[in-house]
């Protein structure tokens, strides 16, 4: 499988000093999809922790579709996965954090979904918000539609990092994740896409998103809404979305000034709620 010119999908993971067994689950979800025909490319971002190193080698040795990438210091998140982008074999890409997981057909909808629909660039999912011990807290399920996303999307991120599936060649030609941006890059991301190509999420869970004080998603939470901030401006300055939207940052701003990180648990509690 490794030498399959043919392969459709790349599977992309950065790996930074996450505990073995978020890890293993993660993996796991992806090893056990009903397709098989893809590559799993597995970005290890300088990490320290002995475990995960070896994990990580255990599996590449098992499987034939793990490809193994290390990085000798930490580049952070929108760096590396803008390195392994460009190596990536397969005509798609299949984004997951190494402590979320994936539903078994996941590969297969979401294939499916964008060979049905060649205009559009990305397909997100529903997603189901589980916690540090895997216990449902939540969902996710927004806006479907891309005249609903479109029309929406400044306000809100609808979608969920680790069940983006996009045409390699539109994100490479749209120059990949934005190295301007540290968090958020996903927003960022579909913000660029959203402005030129159709998007949809799929409305069925296929992900399970974990939220843990170590998640990528729980540290430095304000800074990520910063950057978030930054994504809508540049969305109005240099992607397209029409200038007069402006008005859509505004509730944002207001939230990133004034809404403390303790009572934005409390509202995404309500929001995610089931």
């Amino acid at each position: 499988m490794k030498n399959n010119s043919k392969t459709l999908v790349t599977v992309l993971m950065s790996v930074y000093n996450e505990q073995a067994h978020f890890l293993k689950k993660s993996i796991d979800s992806i090893l056990n999809q009903t397709f098989s025909n893809f590559e799993f490319l597995i970005i290890n971002d300088g990490s320290a922790k002995q475990e995960c190193i070896d994990l990580l080698e255990e599996y590449a040795n098992k499987d034939s579709r793990i490809r193994l990438l290390r990085n000798e210091n930490n580049l952070g998140l929108t760096e590396s996965l803008n390195n392994g982008l460009r190596k990536t074999r397969g005509k798609y890409i299949a984004r997951i954090d190494s402590d979320d997981i994936a539903d078994s057909r996941r590969l297969e909808k979401q294939l499916q979904f964008m060979e049905n629909n060649p205009e559009y660039a990305l397909c997100g999912s529903w997603a189901k918000i589980i916690n540090e011990r895997s216990e449902l807290i939540g969902e996710k399920n927004f806006y479907t539609t891309y005249e609903e996303i479109k029309k929406k999307i400044l306000y809100f991120n609808f979608f969920t990092h680790s069940s983006l599936f996009f045409r390699k060649a539109i994100v490479l030609e749209n120059g990949g994740y934005s190295d301007k941006i540290k968090k958020a890059q996903d927003y960022d991301l579909i913000l660029k896409l959203s402005a030129k190509y159709p998007i949809a999420n799929i409305p069925e869970f296929l992900c399970l998103h974990r939220t843990h004080p170590e998640s990528i998603s729980s540290k430095g939470k304000k800074k990520q809404e910063w950057y978030a901030l930054v994504a809508r401006l540049r969305a109005l300055l240099f992607y397209g979305h029409p200038k007069i939207y402006l008005f859509k940052i505004i509730p944002a701003v207001f939230y990133f000034l004034l809404v403390p990180y303790f009572v934005e648990k409390i509202i995404f509690k309500l929001v995610w709620k089931k």
